[in-house]
């Protein structure tokens, strides 16, 4: 299966841009499906563990290494965009946010979509795994992790706008380019 082109194709044209902005992206359906998970992962942190001052005290001082996190659920896009085109990925900040880019290529919305939902697959696991070992060995470091999956699913948000907006498309043809703030260009073909 060919998952990408070096060039538009003939016969393909604009059809969509799938911009990021934070008023495209959050509709009221996206706000519960995604602040759901977020407060009930934030609330049975709180409500789950006894924790001692200087617990809550490293869960502040390690607020700083959200980055790391945004940095690793950039960089597993990139490693998907990688493993299935052999292509060099990107990763930037843009208005929106960060973003991972094939810089000068097209992917197809299946690519597109593996990639998108790579971080929210892997990392979710990761995470929940984590979560339930934690609790198991009753670690106080439940209630880190209880954030960082909140903080995730506030992340994933723009990749599961991308995948609902590709599949609600259903054209395993499309072609998809992004531009230097992530957003996605979607080309069609009008040859049927």
């Amino acid at each position: 299966m060919k998952t990408y082109e070096s060039n538009l194709l003939e016969g393909y044209e604009k059809r969509k841009t799938i911009c990021f902005s934070d008023k495209a992206r959050d509709t009221n359906i996206e706000k519960i499906g995604i602040l759901a998970p977020s407060v009930i992962f934030l609330i049975s942190g709180f409500l789950l563990t006894k924790m001692t001052a200087v617990q809550y005290l490293t869960v502040v001082l390690l607020i700083p290494f959200i980055p790391a996190y945004i940095i690793l659920h950039e960089a597993i896009h990139g490693a998907v965009y990688q493993l299935l085109t052999g292509q060099k990925f990107q990763i930037g900040r843009g208005k929106q946010g960060f973003y991972c880019i094939l810089p000068q290529i097209y992917v197809y919305s299946r690519t597109q979509m593996l990639c998108a939902a790579a971080p929210l697959v892997v990392l979710t696991l990761l995470l929940v795994s984590l979560n339930v070992a934690v609790i198991i060995n009753g670690s106080g470091l439940f209630l880190l992790l209880s954030l960082l999956l909140a903080f995730h699913f506030f992340a994933c948000r723009g990749d599961i706008y991308l995948i609902k907006e590709l599949y609600s498309m259903k054209d395993d043809r499309l072609l998809i380019c992004e531009d230097e703030d992530g957003n996605n260009i979607v080309f069609g073909s009008h040859i049927k």
